[in-house]
């Protein structure tokens, strides 16, 4: 997401060899930590790292 942060979660999904399903959850629990966020629309929109989860 830093390097592309125009990325999909699909093609999140196919990067971390799980499916759709499964990455939203993460990603829901990421925004839920505050770790990420996405700005703009879905279409339109990207993701932006706000700090490392490590």
């Amino acid at each position: 997401m830093k390097d592309k942060p125009e990325v999909t979660i699909k093609e999140i999904a196919t990067k971390i060899n799980k499916g759709v399903t499964v990455t939203k959850e993460r990603i829901k629990k990421l925004k839920q930590l505050n770790v990420i966020e996405r700005i703009g629309a879905d279409r339109r929109g990207y993701w932006k790292v706000n700090k490392d989860p490590n």
